[in-house]
């Protein structure tokens, strides 16, 4: 199989040209054009979904500082809903050093309640929602299994400490019985020496 070789000189050349073209097209006053007003656009904050990813890789400090920033903007517009989101995932995120599910499910779940919420917000509040609450279940599980373990575990320390003080006896008991047979042997020794 042959390997197609680019040269990126004519294709890089040609960009250039084009860009410079259009450039100067955009820069050529022009005559009897009516201005009208442009409406400007505001740069979009960041997404749900960068947000969460970029929230994660922050510091303790950062993620508190965060929380504090984004509690006081839900402070002054409540139904804020992005705000809303931004909160609960950061209570809710796994990475998140700031968490605490409860008060993740509680924002969550009064969120899917709004009837002002859009469809896009209300899939990834289900998603987190649920992805929270399987979380913790199988956390409780696992706390569950552990006590379980740990109550197994006593009980075979218990059983080991038996068996330890059962061994200890049949040690005392197997001494007196090697004493009491050197004791017999000492007499008949004695029985047949004299």
């Amino acid at each position: 199989m042959t390997r197609l070789k680019l040269n990126w000189t004519p294709l890089f050349l040609a960009s250039f040209v084009i860009l410079a073209l259009t450039s100067c097209a955009m820069n050529t006053p022009q005559k009897n054009v009516d201005v009208h007003p442009v409406e400007i656009v505001q740069q979009k904050p960041l997404s749900i979904l960068e947000f969460s990813n970029d929230i994660t890789n922050e510091s303790v400090d950062q993620q508190k500082k965060e929380l504090n920033d984004l509690t006081q903007s839900l402070s002054r517009n409540t139904q804020a809903i992005d705000i809303r989101m931004k909160i609960a995932l950061l209570y809710g995120l796994p990475e998140s050093r700031v968490r605490d599910p409860i008060k993740a499910q509680v924002l969550l779940e009064d969120l899917l309640k709004e009837k002002s919420i859009d469809n896009e917000y209300r899939m990834l509040a289900t998603i987190v929602r649920d992805y929270i609450s399987d979380t913790n279940r199988y956390l409780q599980k696992s706390r569950d299994e552990q006590k379980r373990a740990d109550g197994y575990s006593s009980k075979l320390e218990t059983l080991q400490v038996k068996v330890n003080e059962a061994q200890q006896r049949a040690n005392a008991l197997q001494q007196k019985l090697d004493d009491l047979k050197e004791i017999e042997k000492n007499m008949v020794d004695r029985g047949i020496h004299k």
